[in-house]
């Protein structure tokens, strides 16, 4: 993989963006939970599915024409279960149940990856991915409580970069890769 600390590079990653009606759900659920820490502000919501970070001009190419190539449906998520991540000190809502056709698209998306030299370190694997949208950061943990299901339909994932500014960090969507159904809606 082509990565390095080069002036022209970009931190990326892909991953699922909600719309604007999830996004609210998303935002909701954060104030109605009082959470501790610095809440993630809602036009940062989103489920990492591969971080790649720092690449150049030439590899950040490759990373688009891969995720071109990655051809799955449309599914539905259902954001049911809440949790904490303790060493980072980080809230997350995510799926209870893991759905197949959430493996698939990172299991494909990895393959075509693999053009560009990626998937070789252990965060890539399967057993290191944890879907979750982070709510809080330096937080607290979270007692269980009943909270409403915030439903997802997956019509789309998206390639990612990040930039560090005086402000925090800020995520700019630099293309979406739509799913079957979305693209032959087009």
């Amino acid at each position: 993989m082509i990565t390095g600390r080069g002036e022209d590079n970009r931190r990326l990653f892909f991953a699922l963006w909600p719309g604007a009606h999830t996004t609210e759900q998303l935002a909701d659920l954060q104030r109605d939970l009082h959470l501790a820490g610095r809440p993630v502000s809602p036009g940062n919501l989103h489920i990492t599915l591969i971080f790649i970070g720092s690449v150049d001009a030439q590899c950040a190419r490759c990373l688009h024409s891969a995720a071109g190539a990655v051809i799955f449906p449309q599914f539905s998520l259902s954001l049911d279960s809440l949790g904490y991540f303790s060493r980072p000190k980080v809230c997350w809502v995510g799926p209870g149940r893991m759905p197949p056709a959430l493996n698939s698209l990172r299991r494909d998306l990895l393959r075509q990856l693999q053009t560009c030299g990626y998937g070789s370190d252990t965060r890539s694997s399967p057993a290191h991915f944890s879907p979750h949208v982070s709510l809080a950061r330096k937080s607290a943990p979270l007692e269980a409580r009943p909270f409403a299901s915030i439903p997802w339909r997956v019509k789309d994932f998206a390639l990612v970069e990040s930039r560090s500014t005086s402000a925090g960090v800020e995520y700019h969507l630099l293309e979406r890769y739509p799913a079957l159904e979305a693209a032959r809606g087009r």
